[in-house]
C-alpha cells in the first residue's frame, strides 16, 4: 500500500481527490492527510512519511515549489 499526501487549498479539489483515490486506487493509495497549505503539508510530511505527495503548485500565496525547498532531498515522490 503507497502511502500520501495532498496538497492543495481548495476544498472541493480535496473533497474530489479523496473520493476519486478511494473509488479507483483504494487497494493501492491510502491518502493519510490533506492539506491546505505548507505549514501543514510540511507537519504531514513529518509525521507519516508519505511516499508520494500530490502537490498543487499555486497554494494561495505560497508555492508548492516553497515545500520542495524544505526537504532538500525529499524522500517521497511529487
Amino acid at each position: 500500500m503507497i502511502h500520501a499526501i495532498v496538497v492543495d487549498d481548495q476544498n472541493t479539489f480535496l473533497k474530489s481527490f479523496r473520493q476519486l483515490v478511494e473509488d479507483n486506487f483504494g487497494n493501492r493509495l491510502r491518502l493519510v492527510s490533506s492539506c491546505h497549505n505548507l505549514k501543514e503539508a510540511v507537519h504531514a510530511i513529518n509525521t507519516y512519511n508519505p511516499e508520494l505527495v500530490f502537490l498543487d503548485i499555486e497554494l494561495g500565496t505560497e508555492s508548492g515549489f516553497d515545500l520542495l525547498e524544505q526537504f532538500p532531498e525529499p524522500q517521497f515522490s511529487v
